[in-house]
């Protein structure tokens, strides 16, 4: 993965965090948010409309290198939960 383009890690991560999330029932949004957590740590915030759980860190703000850790955290996650993620190919995006 690590010779991947970041457009290319981009294409690969948001593609098949959208297929698993569709398979355990969140949307994209939830799921790369609960990916997020599940990799940098998360925080409880207190807002009007309860105390709502968010990423310490966002994605845009990562390099090629974490984003490739973010993979691998979906991947493994993915995993756990009996989800196939298929290895990554060049032509993959």
């Amino acid at each position: 993965m690590t010779n991947r383009s970041s457009v290319s890690c981009f294409f690969f991560y948001r593609k098949w965090s959208r297929e698993f999330g569709n398979h355990v029932g969140l949307t994209p949004a939830e799921m790369h948010d609960e990916i997020l957590c599940l990799h940098f740590g998360s925080e409880d915030v207190e807002t009007p409309f309860g105390i709502k759980r968010r990423p310490i860190q966002r994605s845009n703000t990562s390099n090629r290198e974490e984003y490739t850790d973010l993979i691998e955290t979906l991947v493994r996650v993915a995993a756990e939960m009996d989800f196939s993620i298929p290895e990554p190919r060049h032509d993959d995006a």
